[in-house]
């Protein structure tokens, strides 16, 4: 029976993982977890570095104990799902890579043919799934891979259900929402809110955003919050306010 690893290493994704672990066990597979980095997002202090040693541990971990054609499985996060490409291609080429709901924008390297090239070397190793037809099309194209490289694998609420399931109250308590941490326009944001003075703004997002709203109106109230209080946030708003700085789908 082949194995899958559940291979994030951030403890972000400990509500949805219960979800991916359940749903593939029930399908029969053997499904095995990796360990996780504390993430204290109050301490941004040398964290990038730690979670690299943590990777770079657990793909180790991986290379020693995982069976050939094994697969490591990566949600959310295509930039993790190349580093362990990147490392599987040197040490353990059997193994293979999944890469669950791809977000990222490869368009910009469209007219890059070296990092293209340096792209379709990772890629070999990953096996990727999309929301939409269109943006596995995309990825195709640009990265001249056969076809059974990219899935389409519709997105759905029901990914979330135990994070949905702690709202308490779904009252409209008269605010603006704004949430997420990819490819969020916050200049766009900012402006809006100068605009509206008369309007709160609250902002659920990640430490690294949080330093760069630093400048907000004092109209605009920013948050580091968990899944399920993410979303309690998010349903006592009147509006969802989502700038992006890209019509490609963002997290």
């Amino acid at each position: 029976m082949r194995n899958i690893y559940l291979a994030n290493i951030s403890r972000t994704y400990q509500q949805t993982d219960a979800y991916i672990y359940k749903e593939l066990a029930s399908r029969g597979y053997v499904v095995k977890k990796t360990l996780w980095v504390r993430d204290n997002t109050r301490v941004v202090r040398f964290r990038k570095l730690k979670e690299m040693l943590k990777l770079l541990s657990n793909a180790l971990y991986l290379a020693t104990h995982a069976h050939r054609h094994d697969i490591i499985f990566i949600w959310d996060s295509q930039l993790q799902a190349a580093k362990y490409s990147l490392i599987f291609r040197i040490i353990r080429r059997d193994l293979r890579v999944v890469a669950y709901n791809c977000m990222d924008d490869i368009r910009r390297i469209r007219d890059k043919p070296f990092k293209r090239w340096i792209d379709r070397k990772v890629y070999k190793q990953i096996i990727c799934t999309f929301s939409s037809k269109e943006q596995a099309d995309v990825y195709k194209q640009i990265l001249k891979l056969p076809d059974w490289y990219f899935h389409v694998v519709k997105d759905s609420l029901k990914n979330h259900p135990s994070t949905l399931d702690t709202i308490t109250d779904r009252s409209d308590k008269g605010y603006i929402f704004s949430g997420g941490g990819t490819g969020r326009d916050w200049e766009m944001l900012k402006n809006v809110a100068a605009e509206l003075p008369q309007y709160v703004f609250k902002v659920a997002t990640n430490a690294r955003n949080v330093a760069l709203l630093a400048d907000a109106p004092k109209n605009v109230e920013v948050y580091q919050l968990r899944y399920k209080d993410f979303n309690q946030l998010a349903a006592n708003s009147s509006l969802c306010f989502m700038p992006l700085l890209s019509s490609w789908q963002g997290g």
